[in-house]
């Protein structure tokens, strides 16, 4: 990542791909706040490059919602992460209908 991030810059594709990855990585990990910091890092970066009606914009907002499903298993009021997963899942699937 930081050898990306000297090279290119901090708001590169490349970046933003990395991130992405390494988000994944932290799902895979259960480590969901970490997932979802670098999951909006690398939608902050997506959506500067790309604009809001992108393909790619849409796969992390669909990776956020998968955060927020996974984080509503662990936690008390299980509603709240269930409804930020439905707004995620809604956003992509607005989006890819879009650039359909």
């Amino acid at each position: 990542l930081e050898m990306y991030k000297s090279k290119f810059g901090p708001m590169d594709l490349s970046v933003a791909k990395t991130l992405n990855n390494m988000g994944n990585i932290c799902m895979h990990q259960k480590d969901y706040a970490q997932a979802l910091r670098v999951f909006n890092a690398a939608l902050k970066i997506r959506k500067e490059k790309l604009g809001e009606e992108h393909e790619d914009v849409a796969q992390i907002w669909h990776n956020l919602g998968g955060v927020y499903d996974k984080l509503s298993s662990t936690q008390k009021d299980s509603r709240t992460g269930l409804t930020n997963a439905m707004s995620c899942y809604k956003r992509a699937l607005q989006i890819r209908k879009s650039v359909l």
